[in-house]
C-alpha cells in the first residue's frame, strides 16, 4: 500500500486553520500538509497559543501534521534583491520553526525562481539561491527537520537531473525531495523523474494536469500515468507519505474523493484518522 494524505490548499479561503484539519479528517485523512501562509497561518504571529489551539485538534481529530508548505507565492530565494532573498530565508526558517512547534517533520522548499521574460543566467541564479538554501538546510538540520526541496515551476531547477545534483552536492540527510507529479508532468515525464531522484525521494505530492499549463487538477482530469508513478515509487521501495495537492477551489470535496477514488486503482490508500479517546 501506498500511504495517501492531503494538503490542505483547497480549504485555503474557506475554512480557518483548524476548521480545515477537522474537515480534512472527516474526509478521511490522517497526514496532513498545512500551508504556513495567511489566512490560515502567519509565521509572524503563530504562538504557543496558536499551537495549543491546533494540537487540541489534532489530538481530538486524529490527524497527522506531516509537512509545513509556505507556498512559495511571495518567497524567491534566488531573488536578486538582497532584501527580498534575505527576507524569504527568514520566512523559510520561521516556517521551520512553526514545524517544530508542531511535530512536523519537513519543511517543503521551492529552490527560488527565474523571470519568465528575461530569464537571469542559471549560474547567476545559482550564485544567489545555492547559499541561502544551504542556510535554510541547516536551520532545519539543527532542528531535526527535513529541508524538502520541491520541483516547482519556477523557470529555475525544475528538472529531476538538476534537482538531484543539487541534493547529492550537499550531502546532507536533512536535505530531500519532495516530488510534485504535476509540476513535473509540465517540464518532463513524471515517471522517469521519480527513477532519477529514487531515494532522495521524502515525500509525494500529487495532482493532474495536461503539460499546456501549470496546474494541479483533480487525477483522472489530465493525462499524468499515475500507474506508472506508483510502479517507479515501488521500484525503490518508497514507504513515505504521499498527499492530495489537487487546487479546485469549485468544488474541493469532489476533487478530494474523486482523486482519492482513482489513486486507489493504484495502490494508493487514505490512512484513517486516530482520534484520541482518552
Amino acid at each position: 500500500m501506498l500511504k495517501l494524505g492531503t494538503c490542505l490548499y483547497n480549504f485555503i479561503w474557506e475554512n480557518s486553520l483548524p476548521d480545515a484539519v477537522r474537515r480534512a479528517a472527516d474526509l478521511g485523512f490522517r497526514g496532513l500538509e498545512i500551508m504556513s501562509t495567511p489566512p490560515q497561518l502567519d509565521t509572524r504571529t503563530f504562538g504557543t497559543r496558536e499551537r495549543d489551539e491546533l494540537s487540541r485538534v489534532v489530538a481530538e481529530t486524529g490527524v497527522e501534521i506531516l509537512s509545513i508548505n509556505p507556498t512559495f507565492i511571495d518567497i524567491n530565494l534566488a531573488s536578486r534583491s538582497d532584501a527580498f532573498r534575505n527576507e524569504s530565508i527568514r520566512e523559510v526558517k520561521a516556517a521551520t520553526d512553526v514545524a517544530e512547534m508542531l511535530g512536523a517533520r519537513i519543511v517543503v522548499v521551492g529552490p527560488g525562481r527565474r523571470h519568465p521574460l528575461i530569464l537571469e543566467p542559471v549560474e547567476l541564479s545559482d550564485g544567489l539561491a545555492h547559499p541561502a538554501m544551504r542556510e535554510c538546510i541547516d536551520y532545519a538540520a539543527a532542528k531535526g527537520i527535513i529541508f524538502g526541496l520541491e520541483n516547482i515551476t519556477s523557470l529555475y531547477k525544475v528538472r529531476s537531473e538538476e534537482i538531484a545534483a543539487f541534493v547529492d552536492e550537499v550531502d546532507n540527510p536533512y536535505c530531500r525531495v519532495v516530488f510534485d507529479s504535476a509540476n513535473a508532468r509540465y517540464v518532463e515525464d513524471p515517471a522517469a523523474a521519480v527513477r532519477i531522484l529514487g531515494d532522495r525521494i521524502s515525500h509525494v505530492h500529487l495532482s493532474d494536469c495536461d503539460g499546456t499549463v501549470p496546474a494541479h487538477w483533480p487525477v483522472g482530469t489530465g493525462d499524468i500515468d499515475f500507474g506508472a508513478i506508483a510502479d517507479a515509487l515501488r521500484e525503490f521501495g518508497y514507504d513515505g507519505w504521499s498527499l492530495l495537492e489537487t487546487t479546485w477551489m469549485a468544488d474541493p470535496d469532489l476533487a478530494i474523493r474523486s482523486s482519492t477514488k482513482a489513486l486507489g486503482a493504484h495502490g494508493w490508500e487514505p490512512v484513517a484518522p486516530q482520534p484520541d479517546r482518552s
